[in-house]
């Protein structure tokens, strides 16, 4: 027994395992406080460019658009406004 135990100690293959196991756990858990940060980042970046573009439309005297998700009613009224608001762009640019 002591000599089964004694070998044990020696051998080095399972130590390498151990290894490589803990460096993909650090290796897991660094990606998943990068994907944490970078999702925030996004968000905050998103609020942000649809407040600007919200802010940018009522200073037009355009009231803000306020997405639905469309259903068969919805997506005709989403059609008639991109019309409308297509036409202003047009407008503008024509001006």
């Amino acid at each position: 027994m002591q000599q089964l135990f004694s070998k044990f100690l020696k051998t080095e293959s399972g130590a390498v395992t151990v290894e490589w196991v803990v460096l993909s756990a650090l290796a897991v858990t660094l990606l998943a406080a990068g994907y944490g940060s970078m999702r925030d980042g996004a968000t905050t970046l998103a609020d942000g460019t649809g407040s600007y573009m919200n802010d940018s439309r009522q200073k037009e005297g355009i009231k803000p658009y306020k997405f639905q998700t469309p259903d068969a009613a919805g997506l005709d009224h989403f059609r008639t406004r991109f019309a409308i608001d297509a036409e202003r762009v047009k407008a503008i640019y024509r001006a």
